[in-house]
């Protein structure tokens, strides 16, 4: 009965993520797409509405060059303060050569963190002078200067350094690390990691420097690099096969359709365009990541498949492990024991959240309803404890997947903000509530579905990895 079961869901969740892809693939041939949102290539029509992939994808092929420069003759410098000074310079050419003179202002903005590890030990102070920063650049436009794509880069360039300033000066203030200006630099404007993540942290970007380095391009260095970038490269040519087939981005623009196509289809664009955007993510932290890694840098895994994460919680853990990495140790964890509230600790991590990420209003309701989501789960949790841990396991199952519902529900309607837009966002929970009973009861047996393998697919990880431990143990 049990296996029945456990096949059961399986199948009911494959179906509706296939017949949701199919759908999506499917009316792209009802709608007349404007030009702006769906372009000519040589392969047949491709959805270019995603501003973040349309401007990552050029930029780093200009950057490309500059990369493997960087990394050549990094392989061969002898000392780890020539090592620094080289990375700063790499970077800073690609800067001057794609953005200009005015990108040089991360310099100024890194040595101004720097000074304040100098000056004072507070870090009230640092993260009052982070937000002056996150103030500025949510105002700022470049755009007199640069066109639209470049002023877009410049500011996202600026919001990385400006994290990774924060994990310098922290980690300084608390004793983790010394205070040196050209490390400052040399992590801060890291080329492979510069205008797109994932963060590392200031010490452990450090750990480097006690790590041995072969020295030359040894095949302990190229192996891993090139099998690497074969992987994620191959991640790509399936993200761009996605858009020649599924116009999840363009159609999530077009809000005047989205009141007309099926309720199914709607939920659909939905699935595709969280799917889409943990690929793009996937393709931008994996490749970036691994010329760190190439170089000794350690850096967090890439965002794991959301068809497999049922929990705001995991959710957060494993998207973005070094966000949530930064949020729990300078924000979450020192909050937590200053004030003992976990409350007021979460909301000051998402008001970061969503301060950094701008602060436009559809970004508002996206950061809250995650807060709020966490919350919930917060209490659900507190709730299961309750609950007697001799019960059968796939009764706990049944249970922990019944109240996890509702919140994966609405971690997928609040992404609708943030992924399309604020009209999009309303039009997506306005249909729902306005939906059929049948429609809300289906979705939720298949959001239900999705909450009872999740946990199964996390059960297995946790039995995997302890094997794995066993196994160095023995």
């Amino acid at each position: 009965m049990e296996k029945a079961e456990n096949i059961g869901h399986w199948t009911l969740w494959v179906s509706a993520v296939c017949y949701g892809l199919h759908s999506v693939w499917r009316v792209k041939y009802d709608v007349d797409f404007p030009d702006f949102l769906v372009e000519n290539s040589a392969f047949g029509q491709r959805d270019r509405a995603d501003f973040e992939w349309e401007t990552w994808l050029p930029n780093a092929l200009l950057a490309a060059p500059f990369c493997l420069a960087n990394f050549m003759v990094a392989s061969f410098l002898p000392s780890w303060k020539l090592l620094q000074i080289w990375r700063v310079v790499c970077s800073c050419a690609f800067l001057l050569y794609v953005i200009g003179p005015v990108s040089l202002l991360v310099l100024v903005q890194t040595a101004l963190f720097h000074a304040l590890t100098v000056i004072t030990s507070r870090r009230a102070f640092s993260w009052a002078t982070c937000l002056l920063a996150l103030i500025y650049l949510n105002s700022v436009t470049y755009e007199p200067m640069l066109d639209e794509s470049n002023s877009y880069l410049m500011g996202l360039v600026q919001s990385w350094v400006l994290m990774r300033n924060m994990s310098y000066c922290l980690d300084v203030q608390e004793k983790r690390a010394k205070a040196s200006l050209i490390q400052a630099l040399a992590h801060a404007l890291y080329l492979p990691l510069l205008f797109s993540g994932p963060v590392v942290m200031y010490d452990e970007y450090l750990q480097e420097e006690n790590t041995p380095r072969p020295a030359g391009l040894t095949k302990m260095r190229l192996m891993p690099l090139l099998i690497g970038m074969c992987r994620y490269l191959f991640w790509g040519f399936v993200l761009d096969l996605w858009l020649h087939l599924i116009y999840s981005a363009a159609l999530s623009q077009m809000v005047w359709q989205l009141q007309y196509v099926p309720i199914g289809t709607m939920y659909a664009i939905v699935y595709c365009l969280g799917q889409f955007f943990m690929l793009k993510y996937a393709v931008i932290y994996g490749l970036a990541g691994t010329l760190a890694r190439a170089e000794g840098i350690p850096t967090k895994e890439p965002p794991k498949c959301i068809a497999r994460i049922h929990l705001y919680s995991d959710m957060w853990r494993l998207f973005d492990p070094g966000l949530y990495t930064f949020l729990n140790r300078y924000i979450n964890t020192p909050l937590r024991e200053w004030c003992g509230s976990w409350l007021l600790a979460s909301l000051c991590s998402f008001g970061f959240v969503y301060v950094w990420h701008g602060t436009a209003f559809y970004i508002f309701i996206w950061s809250a309803l995650n807060w709020l989501g966490i919350v919930l789960e917060r209490m659900a949790s507190a709730f299961l404890v309750t609950l007697d841990e001799e019960r059968e396991t796939q009764t706990r199952k049944r249970v922990r997947a019944l109240l996890s519902t509702p919140l994966l529900l609405l971690a997928a309607l609040s992404n609708g903000f943030f992924l399309a837009n604020y009209e999009a966002g309303i039009i997506f929970i306005s249909r729902f509530i306005s939906s059929s009973t049948y429609s809300k009861v289906l979705l939720g047996v298949i959001l239900y579905s999705c909450c009872f393998i999740s946990q199964q697919v996390k059960e297995s990880e946790i039995r995997r990895k302890g094997y794995k431990k066993s196994l160095i143990k023995l």
